[in-house]
């Protein structure tokens, strides 16, 4: 019989770094969109993607006050700050 392989318990720090990453990802979609259809986006279309950049930089907040809680978290806490930055230009 064979015996199922039991997922590793997810920490607080790898949610964080999971939670972080998916903002990356957001913010490289949004990238890429904005740099191909910059010149013919309408104004709805602009709104929306403001709107995901607000939620992201709300996400990050979040994660910035569960960082302020835990150790050994300097590279989730540069990376955030990373992308705080590149989501404020």
């Amino acid at each position: 019989m064979e015996v199922p392989l039991q997922a590793e318990p997810i920490t607080g720090i790898k949610l964080v770094r999971k939670r972080i990453d998916e903002v990356e990802e957001c913010y490289r979609r949004l990238k890429r969109k904005f740099d191909e259809q910059s010149d013919g986006m309408d104004t709805y279309a602009l709104q929306i993607q403001e709107e995901r950049i607000e939620d992201s930089k709300a996400e990050l907040m979040k994660i910035k006050e569960e960082l302020l809680r835990m150790e050994g978290v300097a590279d989730l806490a540069e990376k955030r700050i990373t992308l705080e930055s590149l989501l404020l230009d």
